[in-house]
């Protein structure tokens, strides 16, 4: 064979396996930042001395609130479409 083939058999494959280890790794360090993230709010969220309850009402007042403004939005964003298409 083409011993040019051969050199660009070799690279290519030196290529795919590093690409598979790298792949690995950054699986790991996705794994290791969610964990940071998930140790942090947890901490934040003990830090806030309410009971379970009283946070799950908080979150989803939180998400209520949440909806509210984006269907406002929306609207706005309707109101300003139709202005402009006058």
């Amino acid at each position: 064979m083409n011993p040019r083939i051969n050199k660009i058999n070799n690279e290519i494959d030196k290529i795919q396996a590093r690409l598979v280890k790298d792949k690995g790794r950054l699986q790991e360090l996705k794994e290791q930042k969610q964990k940071l993230e998930d140790g942090e709010i947890l901490a934040t969220v003990r830090s806030l001395d309410v009971t379970p309850d009283e946070l799950a009402g908080f979150l989803q007042k939180m998400k209520e609130e949440q909806q509210v403004l984006s269907e406002e939005s929306r609207e706005l964003e309707n109101k300003d479409e139709e202005i402009m298409n006058s």
